[in-house]
């Protein structure tokens, strides 16, 4: 007869079955359920801890972005005052250099007058002079007697 079938031994079979059943189910109870909890709410804390660490990194960044942007909200608005000193001061000096170049010219322009109006005062002068002197030539020429009256 098979030893599997004989009935004498089904027992036996039974009782060891329920006492290694017993013996796995406590020892996964007490044993390895435990560790597997503890390893699945350490993994948990973990997932936690990196999700608070990436908000408070993300609050970070908001908190330094927002200053970075005030920072050079800050920043532009000093280099548009810096600009707008560096340009009026250029106006200024262009204003005053004009002034002083255009009472140069107009020293220059003064000066120029007075020498073209002694120019043509002695220009004036010669032609008379000549006009004189050619009419004098005229009248001697046309009058020859004459001249010998004025002179007497």
């Amino acid at each position: 007869m098979v030893p599997q079938l004989d009935t004498s031994f089904y027992i036996s079979q039974i009782f060891w079955l329920i006492v290694c059943l017993l013996v796995l189910g406590v020892a996964f109870k007490k044993l390895f359920i435990p560790r597997m909890n503890k390893l699945v709410q350490q993994r948990a804390d973990y997932i936690k801890s990196l999700e608070k660490n990436i908000k408070d990194l993300e609050k970070q960044v908001d908190e330094l972005s927002n200053k970075l942007e005030k920072v050079q909200n800050k920043k532009i608005i000093e280099t548009n005052k810096i600009i707008e000193r560096a340009q009026y001061q250029c106006d200024v000096l262009l204003d005053q250099t004009n002034r002083e170049l255009q009472t140069e010219n107009e020293i220059a322009i003064k000066q120029s007058r007075k020498e073209a109006d002694t120019i043509i005062r002695n220009l004036n002068k010669t032609l008379n002079e000549q006009i004189e002197n050619v009419a004098q030539e005229l009248f001697t020429k046309m009058f020859p007697q004459k001249k010998d009256e004025i002179e007497k």
